[in-house]
C-alpha cells in the first residue's frame, strides 16, 4: 500500500496495525508541522488529522529527529 506523506487519515494510524512503519515518515511529520505550521489546529486542518493523533507522531518524530545515530 502506498501512502502519500500529504494526506494521513486517522483510520490508518492505529498501533495494531501500523500502516506506516517508517522512521523517517515519523521526522518527515515533526519537521513538517514544526518548519510550517504555527499552530497545532491548522497543522490538523490541513492534514485532515485529529489534534490527539498528531501529537503522537509529533511527539514520536521529535524523539526521532533529536536521537543521535547509532
Amino acid at each position: 500500500m502506498q501512502v502519500n506523506k500529504k494526506t494521513i487519515y486517522p483510520d490508518e494510524l492505529t498501533f495494531g496495525n501500523l500502516a506506516i512503519q517508517n522512521k523517517s515518515f515519523f521526522i518527515d511529520f515533526y519537521l513538517d508541522w514544526r518548519n510550517n505550521y504555527l499552530t497545532l489546529a491548522k497543522f490538523c486542518e490541513h492534514k485532515g488529522m485529529k489534534k490527539e493523533i498528531a501529537k503522537l507522531i509529533i511527539e514520536d518524530g521529535r524523539i526521532l529527529c533529536h536521537k543521535p545515530n547509532d
